[in-house]
Parts: C-alpha cells; structure tokens; sequence
C-alpha cells in the first residue's frame, strides 16, 4: 500500500512538472503584440489563436480516441514532441503563413494535452481507490499552469527589454526539451478499455456516450461559451495594457494574473472547504465582469491592476471535478476531447469576432461587450451544479444499503 502511494504520489509530481514545462512559453505575454506585428492588424492577430483552437477541435477527438487505444502516457510524450516542433515553427515564422503552420503545430500539441492530462491523473487515482481525492490533487497540477505563466511573463518581459522577439521565442524551446525527456519517467496509467474495433465506432460511442448524458451536454454548451469569452478576452488583454502601460511592461499584468490564480488553485482545496462550491465558481464569475469591466472603463494606469485582481479566484479545479464524475471510464480522455473540441470551435469564432469589434469599434468596447455576454452561461452552469448535487446526494444515501 505504501509503494502504491509513493508510486502515485511520483507520477503526480512528474505530471505537474510536465504541466509547468509545457506552459513556460516566455513569449506568451507579449504574443498578441508579436502577431499583430507580423500580421498588421488585431483580427488577423486575433486569428493566429483562432487557427490554433480550430486546429485543435480538429484534432480533439482522434487524439482522445488515440489516448484511449495507446494509453496515457504515450500520448504526453507525443504532445511534448509536438511542443518542441511548435516552438522551433515559431522561431522560424516570419509572415502570416508561418504564423499558420505554427498554430496547426500548437493546436495538435494542446489537443494531445486537453483530454489526456486530466484522465492520467483520474485513472492513476482510480487505481488505487483514490479518486475522491482528485480535486485535491487536480488543483496542485493546474496550479503548475499560472506558475509558468508568471514565471514566463515576467522572465519574457525583462529579455524583451533587453533583446527581441526573437530572442524570447528560441529559448523558450529549453523547457520543452526538458518537458520530453521527463515524460518518460511517467508510469502508465491503467484503465478500461474501450471495445470499439473499427475507427468509426470510436468516434461514435463517445459521441452517443455525450449527447445520452443531457447534464454533460448542458454543461459543454454552457462552458464552451464561458471558456471562448474568457479566453479570447485574456488573450487581447495586451493590447488593453499598451494602451495604459508601456510596451515593456505589458507583460507584468500577466505575471500577477498568474501568480493569483497560482495561488487560487493551490490552496483551492482549503477554499472549498469554507465556501460551496456552487458559491465559488458564481462569486468568481460575477467579480471576473465586473473587475474587468470597471478596468476599462477606468481606462488608466491602475487598470491593469484592477483586472488582474479577479485571478484570486480561479475555479478550473472545480469544473475538472464536475466533469470527471460525468465522464465514463472507457471514454474518459475522449469525452473530454469532444468537450474540448465543442470549446475550440465557439473560441474560434468569438475570437475573430473580438478583434473585428475591435477594429470597428475600440478595444474597450469590444472588452464590456464580451464581458457581460458571460450572465448567460453563468446562469446554466449554476443550474448544471445544482444537479450534481442531488445527484451526489441520491449516492451517498444508497451507499450505506449498498455495503448492507
């Protein structure tokens, strides 16, 4: 037992480690900047994000299916194989058409990562009948994220000031050199195997395994809204910055951005103990608007400030929870793969639409706009939460006839 628990502890260390190499890209902050450059224009700047969530909503479910047939950790090695080859793509990008092969590159690389990462850590859980603590532990690996975030806009920052571009772009492919070579040292993560033996099926299955389970496909609508305003909004934040700040220091917004959230998820199993989690995810929404509206309306050098202050109170953990439980086991990375692949899409569309309102409008109009579109998927996924309470309930009150 206590080998079982070292060997899981291991991987989940080695998981998080790979998730924090896989985000210390030091050119993230300033890459609207980089794009909009290159391009000369927001939407098409804008479009480089787009192309790389259609890229991987295209790439979403054969991957799931792929990491549901080879197993877990073959697929994080092949998406850090792909990290690298994005990287050195990006490097040698100098138009538009460049811009392009790299965001097809990162967009198979995110969509190896986006169903797999979670289902590692769910299914080496399950393994030794230690799932429930999956919140606790899938809060520590997010976390990772906004760690290499700050790290990455923070260290990018100073080298932009110093040197180019250029420079940030080739020695961010270190890290990911290292994010390879350590997913080796991961062991496989055992689960049920899915019984389909011809391609169409495994895409079928899921699909049905999605669609029959309303709750689930209440909640992908509803986050795949939430998740395209949310992120298409964080990613245009830079140019909100130069409009307040200097060019050079864009980038240290992002950093306090990530290490809020860092330290949201990281003691986020604390947080939940004191506050429902139902409250958590409502409160952190209604404050993410109105922070970011006050921003820009604001329109000044504090601004950044006040945006970045809703990273406190960061809930992916908690939507990762929700999902797990909705998940079946012999579909699990490529149901996650459908939900993420429901996400790319909308995020490709609203992004274009942000900088297009941008061009328009303003940058500040396009922000309020988004912003208060976000009510609406608040309002089913609060509804979606309520449901798997009783759901929940309805469990822990069969359990005790169940052992009877």
């Amino acid at each position: 037992m206590k080998k079982e628990k070292s060997e899981i502890k291991k991987n989940i260390i080695l998981l998080a480690l790979i998730q924090f190499l896989s985000q210390i890209d030091f050119y993230s902050a300033i890459a609207i900047l980089y794009f909009t450059e290159v391009t000369g224009s927001f939407m098409l700047g804008m479009s480089v994000y787009s192309i790389t969530t259609l890229a991987t909503a295209i790439f979403e479910l054969p991957t799931g299916i792929l990491s549901d047939k080879i197993g877990r950790k073959k697929t994080i090695i092949l998406g850090s194989t792909f990290s690298i080859a994005a990287s050195i793509v990006l490097l040698l990008s100098n138009n538009y058409l460049g811009l392009v092969l790299y965001s097809i590159t990162r967009g198979l690389e995110k969509a190896l990562f986006s169903g797999n990462n979670d289902a590692y850590l769910y299914d080496k859980l399950k393994e030794s009948k230690e799932e429930h603590r999956f919140i606790d532990f899938v809060s520590k690996v997010k976390s990772m994220t906004y760690l290499a975030g700050a790290i990455s806009a923070l260290i990018g920052g100073i080298f932009l000031f110093f040197k180019s571009y250029k420079f940030v772009i080739a020695i961010s492919i270190i890290p990911k050199i290292i994010q390879w070579l350590v997913s080796f040292g991961l062991d496989e993560a055992y689960s049920k195997k899915a019984k389909e033996n011809n391609a169409i099926n495994s895409v079928v299955n899921p699909l049905k395994a999605v669609m029959k389970n309303k709750l689930l496909l209440k909640k992908i609508c509803a986050d795949s809204i939430m998740h395209s305003i949310t992120e298409s909004c964080f990613q245009f934040r830079s140019t909100f910055y130069e409009l307040v700040w200097p060019t050079w220091a864009v980038g240290l917004p992002r950093v306090l951005s990530n290490v809020g959230a860092f330290l949201s998820d990281w003691f986020g199993e604390k947080i939940i103990k004191k506050i429902e989690k139902k409250k958590v995810v409502i409160y952190s929404v209604i404050y993410s608007i109105f922070s970011n509206v006050l921003a820009v309306v604001m329109n000044n050098v504090i601004s950044p400030i006040v945006m970045v202050s809703n990273s406190l109170l960061q809930t992916d953990y908690i939507e990762a929870e929700m999902e797990q439980k909705l998940y079946r086991d012999e579909y699990r990375a490529s149901m996650g793969s459908i939900k993420a692949l429901f996400e790319s899409i909308m995020f490709s569309i609203l992004s274009i639409i942000l900088g297009l309102v941008a061009d328009k409008f303003s940058v500040i109009t396009s922000f309020v706009v988004f912003q208060l579109m976000r009510v609406i998927p608040l309002l089913i996924i609060k509804n979606v939460m309520e449901k798997i309470d009783e759901i929940d309930k309805v469990k822990k009150l069969k359990e005790p006839l169940r052992k009877n």
